[in-house]
């Protein structure tokens, strides 16, 4: 759910980007309406609830899916008849978070981001999933009477504004890990997931996703360490995507105190129709980047040592690149609480110290231990990157070696008059 002035908004997202179009009255009115149905609830004609899966969007924030519960309640308006009128439908959502609260970038970099539980009809839900071309999955549970009561009863309690935050965590807390707690401590018994998969890590489940575009890719490389390299052997730790908890749900089965077991889905349902996710990017384009600016290297340097002197402009530019990028991955590394970002050995490199040496390049000065410090520093890297078995970006190894050129070159054209010792 977003609101138009930039209040509540949803990690689902809208065509238009973080400005959503709905106003945070939305939310008043799920709150207002969830009272009168509790004397619906006392019929108990027809509940359901179902888990919705939104296919992965064209923006970062919706790269990944969604997930939300459905709620439908309806009851017979003429007992002499069999037709039922629906008097409830709304979507909750775990994926709504406050843009405006203070420090939100901060914070939301730093991992104390806190979201919220939301309600929306499903009409309006749907409605924009469907402006947005994203197809539209719906798991019709096979809970019973006493099951869909306390999932429907949870939500209205968890709705509440004292109760509706909760610490939003990418990798082990999100939309996704707080619907399937909803259901899972609902059921009587327990819920177990039989869909065939062989272990893989949260680096290789994100790059499904990510392959759509290969700078994503090059960023999450370049500021996740090797905890998302380390594989996850059990299928929770692998539910924290939509479309993977969607299909571990297909097999899954509620298993009572008895033994006995019956499908935890009975429907499958496809209300938006669109596309399930996007095309792979064609091109890495990071790494073809890295290749030209290699070549380009080579070529500087050919040029340098035959004139004589260093192009200063061309050092100053890679090691502001990497100092500015290194200010994000030593805050991560430092100070954040997100997953991954405390084991990025990327941090040895990138990090804001490179950025004293923009006044020895700018002034010319060639300190001969400082680049063979520098060069043993990259050494160093690249092998703490092998023995940690942190998953190496193949542009990233393109960077090393433009970094190794650069120094060479101070060291072989530093020998003539340019530049001072």
């Amino acid at each position: 759910m977003g609101v138009k002035n930039g209040i509540y908004l949803s990690e689902r997202g809208t065509k238009s980007g973080f400005v959503a179009r709905r106003s945070v009255v939305c939310l008043l009115i799920a709150l207002l309406s969830l009272g009168p149905l509790r004397s619906v609830a006392q019929y108990g004609d027809s509940l359901t609830i179902s888990i919705v899966t939104c296919a992965p969007g064209d923006d970062m924030y919706t790269l990944f899916g969604h997930t939300a519960i459905r709620v439908r309640e309806a009851r017979a308006t003429d007992s002499l008849r069999t037709g039922y009128t629906e008097v409830c439908d709304w979507i909750f959502n775990y994926g709504a978070f406050n843009f405006r609260s203070d420090r939100f970038v901060y914070r939301f970099l730093k991992g104390e981001t806190d979201y919220v539980l939301a309600a929306e009809p499903s009409g309006m839900f749907f409605g924009d999933l469907g402006k947005e071309g994203r197809l539209g999955i719906e798991q019709v549970l096979n809970l019973n009477r006493s099951e869909k009561r306390r999932v429907f009863d949870f939500l209205k309690h968890n709705i509440l504004p004292e109760n509706r935050m909760y610490r939003y965590n990418w990798l082990y807390y999100n939309c996704t890990n707080r619907a399937k707690e909803v259901i899972e401590n609902a059921v009587e018994g327990r819920v177990e997931y039989r869909a065939p998969g062989a272990p893989r890590s949260a680096r290789e489940i994100l790059g499904d996703y990510t392959k759509v575009n290969s700078w994503i890719t090059f960023g999450l490389d370049l500021i996740l360490g090797s905890e998302i390299d380390r594989l996850l052997d059990t299928r929770d730790a692998r539910m924290f995507i939509p479309q993977v908890y969607q299909h571990e749900l297909d097999s899954a089965v509620i298993v009572a105190d008895d033994g006995s077991e019956r499908p935890l889905v009975s429907e499958v349902l496809y209300p938006v129709s669109g596309r399930e996710c996007g095309r792979e990017d064609p091109v890495d384009q990071p790494l073809v980047l890295m290749i030209v600016m290699l070549a380009a290297a080579f070529a500087a340097s050919a040029l340098e040592m035959r004139r004589g002197r260093i192009f200063v402009w061309i050092d100053v530019s890679v090691v502001a690149l990497i100092g500015l990028a290194g200010c994000l991955v030593a805050f991560l590394f430092f100070l954040s609480d997100h997953p991954g970002t405390s084991t990025n050995l990327w941090v040895i490199v990138f990090n804001p110290l490179v950025l004293g040496l923009i006044p020895l390049i700018v002034r010319r000065r060639r300190n001969t231990a400082l680049l063979w410090g520098l060069s043993l520093l990259l050494l160093c890297q690249e092998l703490a990157l092998f023995l940690s078995g942190q998953h190496v970006n193949g542009a990233m190894h393109f960077l090393v070696c433009i970094l190794f050129v650069r120094i060479m070159s101070w060291m072989i054209t530093g020998k003539v008059s340019g530049i001072r010792k």
